[in-house]
């Protein structure tokens, strides 16, 4: 049976790479827009914060990619802890830069170090040139007036208080796919784990009845599907019992004929087992009822080739203990 959620993730994972990408290209446009806006091309404020969010979109972003491309889980649960963190710690590293930048730039600019000695500094009017031209204001540390200007504006003040937000919401988009995918994948392994549980315990059942001497419940084709299935899990305790199954059934000297799963790298079908050794009636002959024992002997593959001829003439009962 097709797994649905497994290929619902499938689906989903191109979905969540292509939007991850376009969050991160359009979270990293954000220190563009505060550059022209806010600092008016003033680059030695936009430094610090221009690194800092496109260090913590890239780290969000590419992790998301490289988790939905390996379909991993355990990278998509760190994604998302890792977004939620990240994203916290840009909004407020945004919320203190802006209040930094506020109080830099309402503080007189004499009170810097290395401004001193600016003539300019006293009335908080040095620009930029002011800086580059005048000798006493060189190693004046203070933020120039074009740059303060337009961040102390009501509504540039918003638009960088909020940036931080901005960000937040671009991150939240690739967390919002990676816990899509993250649920489904959970429960497609939960699904699988429950169906390996219930077969072996389906098995492990028949395997008890085999070793008491009594006919399993099931018909031998359903319970060589069984364990062939517990067998192909890869799981120990799955193919543990299915081997306990087979055993239980050789002691009894029947063998169970299991088709088991074709190698990824095996280029031909694997060709099954014969599991009977009836004949078709040719036309007009009638088909002697067999017997009970031979049912069972030619359900289950036919006796092994060491019983001998006078074995096989006595009376068989498909799986009663004899004493």
């Amino acid at each position: 049976m097709k797994d649905t959620l497994r290929a619902s993730a499938d689906r989903l994972r191109l979905q969540a790479i292509v939007a991850t990408t376009f969050c991160m290209l359009a979270a990293s446009t954000l220190p563009g827009v505060e550059y022209y806006y806010v600092f008016q091309h003033a680059g030695l404020v936009l430094g610090p914060f221009a690194w800092a969010h496109w260090i913590v979109v890239g780290i969000a972003c590419g992790l998301g990619v490289l988790a939905h491309s390996l379909s991993h889980r355990a990278l998509l649960a760190f994604h998302v802890a890792a977004c939620c963190m990240l994203g916290a710690a840009l909004g407020g590293f945004d919320t203190a830069f802006w209040y930094q930048l506020a109080t830099r730039c309402t503080t007189s600019q004499l009170a810097f170090l290395g401004c001193s000695q600016c003539s300019c500094a006293g009335s908080s009017t040095c620009t930029a040139q002011d800086f580059a031209s005048d000798p006493t204001c060189h190693g004046c540390t203070a933020y120039p007036r074009e740059a303060c200007a337009p961040a102390l504006q009501q509504s540039n003040k918003f638009l960088l208080a909020f940036t931080g937000l901005t960000a937040l919401a671009f991150l939240a988009i690739p967390v919002f796919y990676s816990l899509l995918v993250l649920c489904r994948l959970e429960g497609s392994h939960a699904a699988a784990a429950a169906k390996r549980q219930m077969v072996a315990f389906a098995v492990d059942q028949q395997t008890a009845l085999v070793e008491a001497g009594e006919k399993p419940s099931v018909t031998p084709p359903m319970l060589a599907s069984w364990v062939g299935f517990l067998l192909d899990s890869g799981e120990p305790d799955c193919t543990a019992v299915g081997d306990n199954c087979r055993n239980a059934l050789a002691g009894r000297g029947f063998d169970l004929p299991i088709a088991r799963k074709k190698p990824a790298a095996a280029g031909r079908k694997l060709k099954r087992k014969p599991t009977g050794v009836r004949r078709r009636n040719k036309p007009g002959e009638v088909a002697a009822e067999p017997r009970p024992d031979e049912y069972a002997v030619a359900e289950f593959g036919g006796a092994k080739p060491e019983q001998t001829a006078g074995e096989e003439q006595r009376k068989v009962q498909f799986m009663v203990a004899r004493a």
